[in-house]
């Protein structure tokens, strides 16, 4: 019965939760709680994602099935009826007498809870649910809004997981499916569109070339064009609501491209020229981007360096370090791993 799923409003005003499978906002002003779902059961899940989503499509860590709009005005979020899914006993022998409690776990072949998607405003509680088509048996974990509030984005999976459809919902106009992702196999990538600020475009994850690459849409769902080549992958874009410097046109992003045991930081225009990596030091580099697109923050970390905070230029030159944790293991003489590569059959 605790609090779970915590998430502040963009707008500072808010904070949202989840209590016994309901969504609810406090008002940081006055403490106010404001209750907006009220059908939650242990079967009922609003804005929080169940076993299979957590385990199997979501980030680890984070069971959170809602996201605000950046007005802070309203909120999407999914709502999972679980009431078909099996249940399979948990024994815990260390308790005298043995005692037995049930977890809902969708075992292959049988049903998994039946998914909604739902939009509330916050002031007057008027909530909007989209249609769904038969073949969504998930939704994607993760969600996106457009800029200016208006539309969010949510992706669809079938049972499968060879066909994905990407949703752009406007709760005052029709629910549209902006294009559709297959794969013969899997689809692996299932992170949502990441809009722009200028309000027309989105940046798109793919590993359609068999690459996971960054891809530049139009927000009807055109493709513009692909923003990067090669045989590595783009690991993720800079962390934080920052990931690019549109004013002199930046894409910022960790990939493999120097070798698949490191992530360096690297940018790129939006029409796939001027790529360059930013980092030299050999490890494992983790971006953010400032707000105005002139800094970054680089936590890095290697076999052989214990972890640091830099902040750097945008070009990647380093500015100062910002913070490096002491370690105990500084006491020892450690062994040097060496790294060695072996020659496989192809």
């Amino acid at each position: 019965d605790e609090e779970e799923c915590v998430a502040f409003s963009p707008a500072g005003d808010r904070i949202g939760f989840v209590k016994k499978n309901n969504l609810y906002t406090v008002s940081i002003d006055n403490g106010k709680i404001q209750q907006l779902t009220k059908d939650g059961t242990d079967k009922i899940l609003n804005g929080k994602l169940d076993w299979v989503y957590e385990e199997e499509l979501s980030i680890r860590g984070t069971n959170r099935g809602y996201e605000w709009s950046p007005d802070g005005k309203k909120i999407f979020y999914v709502r999972l009826d679980e009431n078909k899914v099996q249940q399979y006993p948990i024994i815990d022998y260390f308790t005298v007498p043995v005692s037995t409690t049930w977890q809902l776990y969708p075992k292959a072949g049988s049903p998994n809870p039946t998914p909604s998607v739902h939009i509330i405003a916050i002031d007057d509680n008027k909530n909007w649910i989209s249609k769904l088509s038969s073949d969504a048996e998930y939704i994607g974990p993760r969600f996106t809004w457009t800029p200016d509030s208006k539309s969010v984005s949510y992706l669809t999976l079938n049972r499968s997981q060879t066909e994905l459809k990407v949703h752009l919902w406007n709760p005052e106009q029709q629910d549209r499916e902006l294009f559709t992702e297959k794969d013969p196999y899997w689809i692996d990538s299932i992170d949502p569109p990441r809009f722009l600020k200028n309000g027309k475009q989105f940046l798109w994850f793919s590993q359609r070339d068999g690459w996971l690459h960054l891809y530049l849409y139009d927000n009807d769902g055109k493709l513009v064009n692909q923003i990067t080549h090669g045989d590595w992958m783009v690991e993720q874009l800079a962390e934080n609501e920052t990931f690019a410097d549109e004013q002199h046109g930046w894409i910022y992003f960790a990939s493999t491209e120097k070798d698949p045991r490191e992530r360096h930081i690297y940018r790129i225009h939006f029409d796939g020229s001027g790529f360059e990596r930013l980092t030299k030091n050999t490890g494992t580099h983790n971006p953010k981007l400032s707000p105005d697109g002139n800094f970054l923050i680089d936590t890095f970390s290697s076999e052989q360096q214990r972890p640091l905070v830099q902040l750097l230029k945008a070009d990647g030159s380093e500015i100062t370090k910002v913070d490096q944790p002491k370690s105990q293991l500084l006491e020892y003489s450690l062994a040097k791993p060496e790294w060695i590569e072996l020659k496989a059959n192809d």
